[in-house]
């Protein structure tokens, strides 16, 4: 694995659905690979660009729906 960080989401507080965040510290923008424009071992730098704005998809739908009421977590 990547080294995984906090899994606890900036929105409800409660742990991350499932796959949410393999290597990433709660919104993309923090974490440490992508601040130092590096990749986790074994990905290319291309694999984890996409991961993350995948991942940072993820949880901008996530937030919406806490925000919405529609998340029961």
């Amino acid at each position: 694995m990547f080294g995984t960080q906090n899994k606890t989401c900036p929105f409800c507080h409660r742990r991350l659905p499932a796959f949410m965040y393999i290597f990433c510290s709660n919104e993309c923008q923090r974490c440490w690979h992508r601040a130092n424009g590096s990749a986790p071992s074994g990905m290319s730098r291309s694999e984890f660009v996409a991961l993350c704005r995948k991942q940072k998809d993820w949880l901008d739908e996530h937030e919406r729906k806490v925000r919405s009421g529609e998340w029961r977590g």
